[in-house]
C-alpha cells in the first residue's frame, strides 16, 4: 500500500485576499481569491490525512489587508488555511523590519530563511533556518532561502542575506546528520535562480516564489549527485494551488498539478465571514475602497505595450504622468517591476488604482511608496538612468514622463536619444527605489524634497481630475537597434570560468554588484573571485553585466 504525502504550496500571495480584477457580466470580479482557494485547500485536506501545506514567501504588500495591519492580517488568513511553513520573502520587509517583527510576535508565526545574515535586530529570534516534520516516522525536513536582489534595499535595512546556494549547501550535511528522509528546499530565490540551486545541491525538491512562475509542468533537474530534483511555483495571488503528491514509502513524486482556483464553483464560507469583518477594519481606516467609484472607463488601460515598436506601457506613462503633474515636477520615473494591474474598463475603484503599483509603503499615512522630488543635473540624470538600465537587460527599468529615451538591448548597452538638457537641472518626481539608486550612481544630487503625496494619492487624484484618460503606448521608450548582436563578441574583453573572471584588456576595469556598489578593481590578465549573482563591469565607454 502507497503511503501518500500530499503537499499544498502557493507563493507570491501578496495580500490579495478579496476579489479583484475585470468586472464580469454579473457585477462580480474575475478573481475569486482566496474565497474559493480556501474551499479547495480544505477539500484535499479532507482527503489526504497527511499533508503539509507551504508558502514560498511575499504574503505582504500588494492590498488594502497588508497596509490595514502590516502584514498582521496575511498571517491570519495564511494561518486559517493551515500552513505549516512560511519562507521569508523580499516584500516581508515594505514596511520595514520592526514592523514585520511586530507582526509575526503578534501573531507566534516564525518564517524560514537559513541565509538571513545573522544582526543584532531582534527580527532573528522571529526566523528559524528549517522546520522538521515528522509523518510515519520519518523526518520532512524544510530548509528557508530569501533573494539577495535587496540586500541594499533602504526598507530592509539593516537585515541581509548570504550567498543562498552557499548555504544550502552547508545544510545539505545539516539535514544528513539528522536523518532527514524527505529534503525540502522553500525557496523565495525565483524560478531561474531555483534551476542553479538544484545543479549544486542534492535535495529532493524545490517549492518555489519570487519570480510569479507557473509552473504546470513539474521541472526535472539533474542534481549533484546525479538524481533528480524536482522544481515547482504556484504562479501569483492565489490565483492556483500548487498540488503535489510524494510517495513515503519509496520517497518518489507520484504526481503534481497545478489547481486553477478560477475553476471551482465552490467558495469556503467561514472565509467569507473573515474577510467580512477584515473588510469592516479597512473601510473603518481608509474608506470603501472596494465598492466607491472613483471613474468609469470605455476603454482599459493596458499594462503591457500596445504599439509595435514601443516599450513605454500605458500604466506607466500614467503613473508617471501623474507623479508628475501632480508634484509640479519637471520628469517623473517609476520602476517598471512595481507597476502589476491594468485599470479595467467600467467602474473603477480606489482598489483599482492602488493595484496598478500596490508596493511600498509610507509610514505617515499607510499607503504606498511616497514621492520624493530630486533635484538633479541631466548629465547625471543620464548617467543613472544609463547604468541603472544595465540590471535589467532588454526589459526597460523605469516607466516615465517628461522625456523619451533609446537603448541597446545587450552587452554592452548605453542609453542614447534621451530627450532632455544635459546641461539643464531637472527636479525628478520618483519612489525611494528611485531616490535610493540616484545616490548610490551619482553623488552629485543637488537637493531630495519630500513631497505631501504617495504614488496612490497622486494617481487617485489625476484620474479624478483628468477629462481624458485614453492611455496608450508612444513610445517614450524603445530600442534603439534591432541589430545588435553581430557586435557583441568584437567587446568582450575577459573571460568567466568557475566563477573566477579573467580580465584581458590592458585598461583597468571596476567590478560593481547589482546595486551598483564598486567591489573590486580589474588590470589586465588578472583573476577575481565572484559569489553567485548579477554584476556589471565598466573600463572606460565598455559596460557589461554579467551573471554568476
Amino acid at each position: 500500500m502507497i503511503d501518500t504525502l500530499l503537499i499544498l504550496h502557493l507563493n507570491d500571495s501578496h495580500s490579495r485576499i478579496f476579489p479583484f480584477g475585470p468586472w464580469t457580466n454579473d457585477n462580480k470580479r474575475f478573481y475569486p481569491s482566496v474565497i474559493r482557494f480556501a474551499y479547495i485547500t480544505d477539500s484535499l485536506k479532507s482527503l489526504y490525512p497527511k499533508h503539509l501545506f507551504f508558502h514560498a514567501g511575499d504574503y505582504s504588500s500588494g492590498d488594502f489587508p497588508f497596509n490595514t495591519s502590516v502584514g498582521k492580517i496575511d498571517l491570519k488568513i495564511l494561518k486559517l488555511l493551515g500552513v505549516s511553513a512560511i519562507a521569508l520573502g523580499n516584500h516581508e520587509f515594505d514596511a520595514g523590519p520592526d514592523s514585520l517583527y511586530n507582526a509575526l510576535l503578534s501573531e507566534n508565526i516564525y518564517l524560514l530563511s537559513a541565509n538571513m545574515d545573522t544582526t543584532s535586530h531582534p527580527l532573528k529570534t522571529r526566523i528559524r533556518p528549517y522546520e522538521i516534520f515528522n509523518i510515519s516516522s520519518k523526518k520532512i525536513c524544510v530548509l528557508g532561502l530569501t533573494t539577495t536582489e535587496f540586500n541594499d534595499n533602504p526598507y530592509q535595512k539593516p537585515i541581509k542575506f548570504k550567498d543562498p546556494i552557499q548555504i544550502a549547501q552547508i545544510y545539505q550535511d545539516t539535514f544528513n546528520n539528522l536523518n532527514c528522509y524527505l529534503k525540502i528546499i522553500l525557496s523565495h530565490l525565483g524560478a531561474y535562480v531555483d534551476t542553479l540551486l538544484a545543479k549544486s545541491t542534492n535535495y529532493h525538491l524545490i517549492i518555489g516564489g519570487h519570480s510569479h512562475t507557473r509552473i504546470d509542468t513539474i521541472w526535472k533537474v539533474k542534481n549533484s549527485n546525479n538524481d533528480t530534483t524536482y522544481i515547482v511555483q504556484a504562479y501569483e495571488h492565489f490565483k492556483v494551488v500548487g498540488k503535489i503528491l510524494w510517495n513515503l514509502t519509496n520517497n518518489k513524486l507520484i504526481d503534481y498539478k497545478l489547481i486553477d482556483v478560477l475553476n471551482s464553483p465552490n467558495i469556503s464560507q467561514y472565509m467569507i465571514d473573515t474577510l467580512n469583518n477584515i473588510k469592516s477594519q479597512i473601510y473603518a481606516r481608509f474608506g470603501n475602497v472596494y465598492d466607491d467609484s472613483i471613474k468609469s472607463l470605455d476603454n482599459p488601460i493596458s499594462n503591457s505595450p500596445d504599439s509595435i515598436g514601443c516599450l513605454d506601457i500605458p500604466t506607466g506613462n500614467l503613473v508617471a504622468d501623474a507623479m508628475r503633474f501632480q508634484t509640479n515636477a519637471d520628469l517623473a520615473v517609476i520602476e517598471t517591476d512595481v507597476l502589476v494591474y491594468p485599470l479595467y474598463k467600467g467602474k473603477v475603484t480606489s482598489d483599482d488604482i492602488f493595484q496598478v503599483m500596490p508596493y511600498g509603503f509610507d509610514n505617515q499615512n499607510a499607503y504606498n511608496s511616497r514621492i520624493y522630488k530630486i533635484t538633479m543635473k541631466g548629465s547625471d540624470m543620464y548617467n543613472v538612468l544609463g547604468f541603472a538600465q544595465l540590471i535589467r537587460g532588454s526589459v526597460p527599468i523605469v516607466q516615465v514622463s517628461g522625456f523619451r529615451y533609446q537603448f541597446t538591448p545587450n552587452v554592452p548597452m548605453e542609453v542614447s536619444d534621451i530627450s532632455i538638457d544635459t546641461s539643464q537641472i531637472y527636479k525628478v518626481a520618483g519612489s525611494i527605489y528611485t531616490l535610493y539608486v540616484s545616490s548610490l550612481l551619482t553623488p552629485n544630487i543637488i537637493s531630495v524634497e519630500t513631497t505631501n503625496l504617495n504614488v496612490f494619492q497622486a494617481l487617485k487624484n489625476y484620474i479624478l481630475n483628468s477629462n481624458n484618460l485614453n492611455y496608450h503606448s508612444e513610445c517614450r521608450i524603445k530600442y534603439k537597434t534591432t541589430n545588435y548582436n553581430e557586435n557583441y563578441k568584437e567587446f568582450l574583453k575577459f573571460e568567466i570560468k568557475n566563477n573566477m573572471l579573467i580580465w584581458k584588456d590592458k585598461r583597468v576595469a571596476s567590478i560593481y554588484n547589482i546595486s551598483g556598489r564598486k567591489i573590486y578593481n580589474l588590470k589586465e590578465n588578472e583573476v577575481y573571485k565572484l559569489k553567485s549573482g548579477i554584476y556589471i563591469i565598466k573600463s572606460g565607454k565598455k559596460i557589461y553585466k554579467i551573471l554568476i
